[in-house]
């Protein structure tokens, strides 16, 4: 699945650049998960993110296409392999400002509770992480029947885990350009009628942990 750049890449690229001041990615650290081939890492870095790190459980195909984009990169970017749940993959000390995935949700429901266990373990109170995925229909937002839609059972177990969960405007696929225009890994378009939406769900502290301090 990582071998090639899916559509729902693109809508969460675009988000990342529509709201660049927003979510003051020039000050933060970044990091992808899931990240495949890692476009929206690499956008983050051209829109001058503090420090990136890309991450997947097999991370090989990262360092080649950092290593293709070096002399447009200003800043040197990380790879790390990290496996969802696997708590001894993430350092106590490893928390970011903004986590991305594109598409990551669509590997099972299976992977959700992992996933959002270790989205958990690398937020710190004020992060923020913003995942695209497909929508079930244009007016999902998350609450369908989890049975039915992948994304509103990954709202359902991450409000389980504490987390407030938005949906931000869903979009149709074939009126992203570079979505029409892109040519996967086995050398085709996407097949596309013209009913595929994606969007990007946003992931906030319900309630920012408590500081406590020793007297």
């Amino acid at each position: 699945m990582g071998g090639e750049v899916w559509p729902g890449a693109h809508v969460l690229c675009a988000h990342l650049e529509s709201n660049a001041e927003a979510l003051n990615i020039q000050q933060a650290s970044i990091l992808e998960l899931g990240a495949g081939c890692g476009l929206c890492g690499l956008v983050a870095v051209a829109l001058g993110a503090r420090h990136v790190v890309l991450t997947d459980e097999f991370p090989d195909l990262l360092q080649v296409n950092i290593d293709l984009n070096k002399d447009c990169l200003e800043r040197p970017v990380d790879v790390r392999e990290l496996e969802w749940g696997q708590r001894d993959h993430v350092a106590p000390d490893m928390t970011f400002d903004i986590i991305l995935g594109s598409e990551i949700t669509q590997v099972g429901r299976k992977a959700h509770e992992p996933l959002v266990q270790t989205i958990s373990w690398v937020f710190h109170g004020t992060s923020v992480a913003l995942l695209s995925m497909d929508a079930c229909n244009a007016d999902c937002e998350g609450s369908c029947d989890p049975s039915h839609c992948t994304a509103s059972h990954f709202v359902q177990v991450s409000r389980e885990h504490g987390f407030q969960v938005t949906k931000h405007p869903s979009v149709c696929l074939t009126s992203v350009a570079s979505v029409t225009a892109c040519v996967g890994a086995l050398g085709r378009k996407w097949p596309l009628d013209g009913t595929e939406l994606s969007a990007v769900f946003e992931l906030r502290r319900s309630t920012p942990p408590m500081s406590t301090s020793c007297k």
